[in-house]
């Protein structure tokens, strides 16, 4: 079974939450993203960052499985934003997680004349817009992959051949590249290594006790990839709370009780948790800070 998200111009699905269900973001924490999805993925990586004024154009490829049904999928997506987004302030932090609660809307008076918009920061200015890097091949996938923008949004098209077979992308260690003829964002080429199939037994849905620490296991991978566990609403964009951990591939995460018991008295419309194995690497191209990441995360709704 395939699930593809198509150019991901949506703000952000952490960590993956998933354009066509569920990505970082996810869209697939955002996972991160997820599908993040984001991504929805903590800027940790050093690589890059917004150095110089650029900003993120990333790629990111997932094998996801559905908590308790044995339902796997595939896809791809490319975050193309123009400027890097803010949605989430970091609120608390305890250990490896975060709590993060949305960015409030701005206020601006006058009312900003179309098409400029009210930014958080109370100022007009113009929307992100899509940025293109022109047509985009993978190579070392299980399967072909050509991504293809689609004007006039910029969308991008995720063409398989063949369709990926129960979400079967990439073995922990396969060299994936991906190398774009060029646009907007120069042409580049970017490569990362697929990570190991992750596999848990947290269960879906969780139970959430008051004043109760969660502990979050799962088997280590052979590699020396980094491990995101999110729990959020499971709606495009971050307009609900969410709590997002980063760690090491080391088997075992706790979750601290004052961030999940935060995290309870928000609403949330439809509750959704990803944990993710992820690997990503980076290039610069013109005002671009390219990212490549590759995915194997599990995910419930509940």
């Amino acid at each position: 079974m395939r699930d593809v998200c198509f150019g991901c111009l949506w703000l952000a699905m952490l960590v993956g939450g998933g354009c066509g269900g569920p990505s970082r973001h996810a869209p697939d924490a955002g996972d991160g993203g997820s599908d993040a999805e984001v991504s929805d993925i903590p800027d940790d990586t050093g690589d890059g960052g917004d150095g110089g004024g650029r900003y993120p154009f990333e790629l990111e490829l997932a094998e996801s499985r559905g908590a308790g049904s044995g339902t796997s999928s595939a896809f791809a997506w490319i975050t193309n934003l123009d400027e890097k987004e803010n949605d989430w302030v970091p609120t608390l932090t305890v250990g490896d997680c975060v709590y993060n609660t949305p960015q409030p809307e701005g206020f601006c008076d006058p009312a900003c004349l179309p098409p400029q918009m009210c930014r958080h920061d109370n100022t007009c200015g113009p929307p992100p817009s899509a940025v293109s890097a022109g047509e985009i091949v993978v190579t070392g996938l299980r399967v072909g992959l050509t991504l293809r923008p689609l004007d006039p949004y910029l969308y991008y098209e995720a063409v398989w051949n063949p369709e990926p077979a129960d979400g079967d992308l990439f073995a922990g260690g396969d060299v994936l590249t991906a190398t774009a003829a060029g646009g907007t964002v120069p042409a580049f080429s970017v490569s990362t290594l697929g990570v190991d199939a992750l596999v848990t037994d947290l269960p879906c849905p969780l139970t959430l006790g008051q004043g109760v620490d969660l502990e979050v296991t799962w088997s280590p991978g052979g590699g020396d990839d980094r491990v995101v566990f999110s729990l959020q609403s499971g709606n495009h964009g971050n307009q609900f709370s969410s709590v997002v951990c980063t760690t090491a591939d080391d088997g075992h995460l706790r979750v601290d009780a004052s961030l999940l018991d935060a995290f309870a008295a928000d609403f949330h419309p439809v509750q959704l948790w990803i944990l993710r194995r992820e690997r990503e690497d980076a290039t610069v191209a013109g005002p671009a800070d390219v990212r490549l990441r590759a995915v194997s995360r599990v995910t419930c709704y509940q």
